[in-house]
């Protein structure tokens, strides 16, 4: 960022800023270059309502890594600092132990204000339930700006579909309404080049193939190009499966932005609705669901690169109306990984063998699915037996215009 200002490159400030906020946490933590910014750009980031971060624990943690790195210099630079940390959305326990008792603040009288306005309020917010009327939000417990938004969408709501959207808060704990689609329940929702797509569903009276977009810039849904079949009870980061209506699908769709066009992938093996689907190593997983006559724990994956569905391990329970997500960086990893790691190789073996043999009959099935369609739509003649052979006599004699 300070190499941005010394040349005038405003563009690149800005995206230092934008991503100094953004990953607040890591930058506080592992950056050097932080520790060298001067008071007034220290101030104006941790003070920030933009700034990333779950904890005020994070920004009093840095603050004091900061005054570290040259201490006699800075430590009377804490009451500054401390004016533009959130100190009352600090844990309670943390703030006694952490913040009120820390030396440089004991040590400093111009905090005392600061320390007696923080237990004022973290005592009010201890009392609020037996408080009458509003409780006001002062500066020091101002919550900051969220960097993810939760999206409600459609859904039953007295009875009916709904086209009701409300996003949540984190930061502010607090639903508020959004901008309306069409109304519908039962949809798909996924999110690609940060704009929401919400896909079939059903109104109250038929599935749906229409699509919406959401552009958080204009804050409004447009219209998209229809999917090719209707379709409800399905997951989407791409389209897979669903329900028509009539019967559950094995059949999946992909969106390409650039021509506003969807385009079939291969079926899956199984047909499904109210399934989950995930991706992990670049692979599709849908998992479990409702085949029409029972719940399923059945799982698939589909490879983009190689177009083309793989069985995975079923699960050990059958399942449908199930949700999945996907955890990075868990530190206990071991107590959820595969125990028996040695014997992966033949298992593996084993299920890329029933692999082969399952797209071998499928593959049959749809070749005599083509077939049948075939003779439906033309009659083969059979070829008549060849006729006796001519004498040349009878031939001299046929050879003639009658």
């Amino acid at each position: 960022m300070r190499f941005a200002r010394q040349h005038f490159c405003k563009k690149l400030e800005n995206d230092a800023y934008r991503f100094i906020v953004g990953h607040f946490v890591e930058v506080s933590q592992r950056s050097e270059e932080i520790l060298h910014l001067p008071i007034e750009e220290l101030r104006s980031l941790v003070g920030a309502d933009e700034l990333n971060v779950k904890s005020e624990q994070t920004v009093w943690e840095l603050i004091l890594r900061w005054i570290n790195y040259d201490l006699e210099s800075r430590k009377d630079y804490i009451v500054d600092l401390m004016k533009n940390i959130r100190l009352g959305l600090l844990d309670t326990q943390f703030f006694l132990e952490n913040v009120k008792d820390h030396p440089y603040v004991v040590g400093n009288d111009a905090c005392r204000p600061i320390i007696i306005e923080t237990l004022k309020f973290l005592y009010d917010l201890e009392m609020i339930t037996q408080k009458d009327g509003e409780v006001p939000t002062p500066e020091i417990a101002r919550p900051r700006v969220p960097h993810e938004i939760l999206f409600a969408i459609g859904g039953w709501s007295g009875g009916s579909p709904t086209n009701y959207i409300e996003t949540y808060d984190t930061r502010a704990d607090r639903w508020i309404p959004d901008p309306s689609i069409c109304r519908r329940c039962y949809v798909s929702v996924a999110v690609l080049n940060d704009l929401v797509y919400a896909m079939g569903g059903y109104d109250g009276y038929h599935r749906q193939k229409t699509a919406e977009r959401y552009d958080y810039k204009t804050n409004q849904w447009s219209l998209i190009a229809p999917m090719n079949v209707q379709r409800s009870d399905a997951s989407a980061t791409t389209l897979n499966g669903g329900f028509n209506g009539i019967s559950r699908m094995c059949s999946g769709e992909k969106y390409k932005p650039s021509t506003n066009t969807w385009s079939h992938i291969p079926d899956m093996y199984n047909p499904r609705s109210n399934f989950a689907i995930e991706v992990i190593d670049d692979m599709i997983f849908a998992i479990g669901g409702f085949n029409g006559v029972t719940t399923s724990y059945q799982v698939e994956c589909y490879d983009e690169k190689t177009n083309e569905w793989y069985e995975a391990t079923d699960m050990n329970i059958c399942r449908s109306a199930l949700s999945a997500c996907v955890i990075m960086g868990l530190p206990n990893v071991y107590d959820y990984i595969h125990k028996h790691r040695e014997r992966l190789m033949e298992e593996k073996r084993q299920k890329l063998l029933a692999h082969e043999v399952r797209r071998s009959q499928h593959q049959q099935q749809q070749e005599q699915e083509q077939m049948r369609q075939t003779l439906q739509i033309g009659q083969i003649i059979p070829t008549p037996p060849p006729l006796p052979r001519a004498s040349e006599n009878d031939n001299n004699n046929n050879n003639r215009w009658r």
